[in-house]
């Protein structure tokens, strides 16, 4: 456990390095976010997994983490190593893990990780379908996207849009994903809340301050594409409802 979460950690942290190194422009609500994200779940979720291995909540919260790490360091790794050096070592398989690696923490983070608090467990069975409609929704903003872009690899991938290089299918097969992930991530923060009313005990207590953050968390990002702040505000709100989950 002390190697995987100091390997996290370094993955994170070598994001910050390179986001600093790309310059200011880069501070963005993404990037930064993607830094907290990869030091507050693996944290966390290691002190939980050691404590309760057969509870995946630990291991759902290091798998967050390890996806935010890695992807803040292949996004900036990339963009530093393509376009302000001569090409670094990997830059090009970096550009094409950028594409990808981000979404397993994210459709983790808005629906599995809400919906098996604390327990572990699923509510009841009738929940299995948002449980393997999450798991599609994933596999959709991950599969299409990570063998469509292979023959990408490179300058040409830091576009940042996929329908420049050819692949609209891939971009479509994205977006259906997000749209699925975001669809189950309300219906698991509206059985949160359920659940929270009901509950009583030390589940009320476990749940408490988890239901407001999950509650937080998922409305920030349903509002965001609508909203336009400026960077480094934007920046600011991002590293506060990074950690709130995993805290929580």
């Amino acid at each position: 456990a002390p190697f995987w979460i100091s390997a996290f950690l370094l993955c994170a942290l070598g994001g910050a390095v390179f986001i600093a190194l790309n310059g200011r422009e880069h501070i963005t609500g993404f990037s930064v976010s993607g830094v907290g994200l990869g030091i507050a779940f693996p944290t966390i979720g290691a002190f939980i997994a050691t404590r309760r291995p057969h509870n995946p909540i630990g291991w759902i919260f290091c798998s967050i983490g390890l996806s935010q790490g890695v992807d803040v360091l292949v996004t900036q790794y990339s963009e530093y190593g393509l376009t302000r050096t001569d090409h670094l070592f990997g830059a090009e398989i970096a550009s094409w893990l950028a594409g990808w690696t981000f979404a397993p923490g994210f459709g983790l983070l808005l629906t599995l990780s809400i919906l098996l608090f604390p327990s572990g467990h699923l509510p009841s069975r009738r929940w299995l379908v948002i449980a393997y409609l999450s798991i599609l929704g994933i596999a959709l903003t991950v599969v299409p996207v990570a063998v469509g872009t292979w023959s990408h690899r490179g300058p040409e991938l830091l576009q940042d849009d996929l329908s420049q290089v050819g692949t609209e299918t891939v971009h479509q097969l994205q977006g259906l994903g997000f749209v699925a992930i975001l669809f189950c991530a309300l219906a698991c923060v509206a059985n949160l809340i359920i659940r929270f009313r009901r509950s009583t005990g030390e589940e009320r207590v476990q749940l408490k301050w988890f239901t407001y953050a999950g509650t937080v968390v998922v409305l920030s990002l349903a509002i965001s594409p609508f909203a336009t702040l400026p960077q480094i505000l934007d920046a600011t709100l991002s590293l506060v409802l990074a950690p709130l989950l995993p805290v929580a």
